[in-house]
């Protein structure tokens, strides 16, 4: 008894309770459940933190522990460690309070619906965090119209530096932890884009995303490539990066892709007014005039034949009412186009890879199949409408002039100094889509 009292006083005064950690990179996504959120982070301790969720700020009275996800291929800086949780089934509409761990700041979201209403998404891909990308970053801070953030592709151009996606992350945190992000892979979420084909090569993107949940619940076979549904939107998430035989037909991609339009295209057909639309997001375009003017670019940017060979004609037979995309550094909106020509019943694409990463200021001839083209620093507003039921997509140019063009480091610095300055923008396009009627033989635009 006297050793068992000496050990317990011992205790008392000697032991320490581990700190807490220090949680950062907090950002959600949707699982592809209804009333369901994944919530994600990194924290500088193994010990995993609680997520804290409540309707009332001053009652965050439902808790989730994190589970530890996988560091792939290494791809973490040294001494954090990767979390994520899904919870729910949370009440569409209603907005929730969050805390992770005991300490950290109480942050805020609302659920996000899956079936249709009006909503509003913000589109852009390219972004990294020097050149002009810091005013993309503040000017969809301070738009308050943003409800969802779809990312198509090269996120933060980490490459092989885990720094530059801790730095993304923790810049884009006031953003991405109030919203749900969904992304897709770009060339630039790889350690080497042309070793891409080995399979590892997207360790910090797999292990800083929440996809799987999102795969598991589209029945993709890989967490690159999956689709889910919000505001009456279905949308898909392609990988044009990651083995580019998968998208050809007879593949494990390709083979997704046809049965989730298939399902998608059938419903739409049920339930109209529920889930109206069909939107892919992807990297590379199928749809590009973008003429590269250096051997680097030279091949491995413009249009892409093999991508539109394999995947055009499956959009088209499902109806897909849009296709976003990245990879060129410009933006750019066809018409609606079938099979390389201008065709009523086709495709609008639109290309925003206006992120802000080295803006690409080169074009080839513009082709008939082209609406409008320039080379700026912005981002899109796609805006789902429900009377009558459309989508409406605004394209917005933002004012970079204070940081003279091909001055890497001018706006990071800039907005350092100056974090609360506001960003000019202007409608530089738009254009709204009426939903699509389909059936098994022919799809046709309703008037």
């Amino acid at each position: 008894r006297f050793q068992q009292s000496m050990l317990l006083l011992y205790s008392l005064l000697f032991f320490t309770a581990p700190a807490a950690a220090t949680v950062s990179q907090i950002h959600l996504s949707v699982s592809g459940k209804q009333g369901e959120i994944s919530f994600s982070w990194i924290q500088d301790n193994s010990a995993p933190e609680t997520v804290h969720v409540g309707y009332n700020r001053e009652a965050l009275d439902l808790s989730f522990p994190g589970v530890l996800v996988p560091t792939i291929d290494g791809r973490l800086s040294a001494n954090t460690w990767s979390f994520s949780v899904v919870a729910g089934l949370f009440d569409v509409g209603s907005e929730l309070y969050y805390q992770i761990g005991s300490g950290g700041d109480i942050l805020f979201f609302t659920v996000p619906p899956t079936e249709h209403e009006d909503y509003t998404f913000g589109f852009v891909a390219d972004m990294g965090i020097f050149w002009t990308t810091p005013f993309v970053r503040q000017a969809l801070m301070q738009d308050n119209t943003l409800q969802a953030f779809v990312l198509p592709g090269d996120i933060s151009y980490g490459d092989g530096s885990t720094t530059h996606w801790d730095t993304y992350m923790d810049l884009m945190q006031p953003l991405f932890s109030r919203m749900p992000l969904m992304v897709c892979p770009g060339n630039h979420e790889t350690v080497d884009e042309h070793k891409v084909w080995e399979g590892k090569e997207y360790g910090a993107y797999r292990t800083r995303f929440a996809t799987q949940p999102l795969a598991t619940n589209s029945r993709s076979p890989s967490p690159l490539y999956y689709s889910f549904d919000m505001a009456g939107v279905h949308f898909l998430a392609v990988n044009t990066e990651y083995d580019r035989e998968s998208f050809q037909p007879g593949q494990p991609q390709y083979n997704w892709i046809e049965n989730d339009l298939e399902s998608a295209a059938a419903r739409r057909a049920l339930q109209p007014t529920v889930y109206p639309f069909i939107v892919v997001f992807e990297h590379r375009s199928m749809y590009s005039s973008y003429q590269a003017q250096d051997s680097m670019h030279a091949g491995n940017h413009g249009h892409d034949t093999v991508l539109r060979a394999a995947l055009e004609p499956l959009y088209l037979a499902y109806g897909v009412d849009l296709v976003v995309c990245g990879h060129d550094h410009q933006y750019e909106r066809t018409f609606p186009v079938a099979n390389g020509t201008t065709d009523a019943n086709g495709i609008i694409h639109v290309q925003l890879g206006t992120g802000g990463h080295n803006i690409y200021w080169s074009f080839g001839p513009q082709p008939p199949t082209t609406a409008v083209r320039d080379a700026f620093t912005g981002y899109g507003r796609l805006t789902v409408r429900s009377s009558p039921p459309r989508l409406s997509f605004e394209m917005l140019k933002l004012d970079t002039s204070v940081c003279p063009a091909g001055d890497e480091h001018c706006s990071y610095n800039y907005f350092e100094n100056s974090p609360r300055m506001a960003v000019g923008s202007s409608v530089f396009d738009s254009f709204e889509l009426n939903a699509k009627t389909f059936t098994t033989t022919t799809t046709t635009m309703t008037t």
